[in-house]
């Protein structure tokens, strides 16, 4: 029996959903039937097409803000952890390294706290994208 991939009717939480490779994702997802909420800093610059992407002002490095979002989800099948931060030719400096850590590496396992009992009630999965 061949594995079932379908996310058709399944609930997608997308960190730095608001363009590029998360919102990419939100579409995608969207677009296979998933219901998906993209979170953000800041708002996409063109609003989703689909109508079963909500949107929703997130910071991943504020561990209370995503502990009270957990705590509004009823259920949750797929983290997808796309945040990240670029600062070109400054990441060798001791704050803006542990910034980029902040965001693309402490925020993952804040997210897998958090929305942990979610997981494990739907069996789901996170997917944590990485920047070079």
């Amino acid at each position: 029996m061949a594995p079932d991939f379908s996310v058709e009717g399944k609930v997608v939480l997308i960190t730095g959903g608001a363009g590029g490779i998360g919102g990419a994702f939100a579409c995608a997802f969207a677009d296979a039937g998933a219901q998906v909420l993209a979170t953000d800093l800041r708002e996409p610059a063109k609003p989703h097409d689909h109508e079963c992407i909500a949107f929703e002002k997130l910071d991943v490095c504020d561990g209370e803000a995503i502990d009270k979002l957990a705590e509004r989800t009823k259920r949750l099948d797929v983290v997808i952890h796309c945040a990240g931060k670029l600062w070109r030719w400054e990441e060798y400096k001791i704050p803006v390294f542990q910034a980029v850590l902040d965001i693309h590496l402490v925020a993952a396992m804040r997210l897998a706290n958090a929305f942990r009992p979610h997981l494990a009630a739907s069996k789901g999965c996170i997917i944590n994208i990485a920047s070079m």
